[in-house]
């Protein structure tokens, strides 16, 4: 990924481009916001553009804000993360993705697949 572009802008633009129905910076609460949810499929993106690791704090905070919106997924980007938030994150694991920047494919190939689930749903 072009360092030029930030992740949450690189995300924005690719939902855009394949014209993925989403929401951008959703309230939570008065204190947390998501950056963008994908209300057809229950789906939420979380963009930490930090240089340190996250936290246990901020990785409670993503499982939060995925229990408050009753996301079936929540994709959490980030650089990186400390060990004691991987480890929490880890028994979350079938509902939270994380992902790395360089990933970002990762977050592509989660949807593409949600998408064609649903539509063989549909066509069933």
């Amino acid at each position: 990924m072009d360092d030029g572009l930030k992740t949450r802008e690189f995300v924005q633009d690719w939902l855009n481009h394949f014209n993925y129905p989403f929401q951008v910076d959703v309230k939570v609460n008065s204190k947390a916001s998501l950056d963008f949810v994908i209300p057809e499929h229950s789906i939420g993106i979380y963009v930490i553009d930090w240089k340190r690791p996250i936290s246990v704090q901020v990785a409670n905070k993503a499982i939060a804000m995925r229990q408050d919106l009753d996301l079936k997924h929540l994709y959490l980007i980030a650089r990186e993360i400390s060990e004691p938030a991987r480890r929490t994150l880890d028994r979350y694991s079938n509902f939270i993705v994380t992902i790395h920047p360089n990933g970002l494919s990762e977050l592509a190939i989660g949807l593409a697949r949600t998408y064609q689930t649903a539509t063989n749903s549909v066509m069933s």
